[in-house]
This record gives structure tokens, sequence and C-alpha cells, in this order.
């Protein structure tokens, strides 16, 4: 499934990772408010978010992209 890339998905994608710990529950319907997202781009912006923490996760303790090359 393609995630859609729309550029206030992508705002609220960024706002929630650096805010993460202090953004108000429930999260969607947050999102939705703040950056007025539909259901669906609100759950992609959460997933975009969520995807850009794991792969900064990944980058520092295994090595990113170049794990796949070992």
């Amino acid at each position: 499934m393609a995630i859609p890339t729309l550029d206030h998905a992508n705002e609220a994608a960024l706002w929630f990772t650096e805010n993460r710990g202090t953004c108000p529950r429930p999260i969607i319907p947050h999102l939705r408010r703040v950056f007025n997202l539909s259901p669906l781009e609100a759950c992609a912006a959460l997933r975009m978010a969520n995807l850009r923490m794991a792969w900064a996760v990944t980058t520092e303790t295994e090595g990113g992209a170049d794990v796949a090359q070992r």
C-alpha cells in the first residue's frame, strides 16, 4: 500500500516525530484537527512518523541501509 505524501501529512509526521512525548492523546483526532487531515491522512502521517523514528534507531544501532548488504 502506498503512503500518501501530501504536504500537510508530511508536516504532521514531522511535527509528531518532534513532539511525540507531548502530543495530546488521542493522537489521530489531534492530528486531524490541527493539520486539517482526513482520517486516512492522519493515519498515514502517524505511520510516516513511526517509520522515520524506526529508521533513525536502525541506522544508529545496525547501520541502516548497509545492513541488507551484509
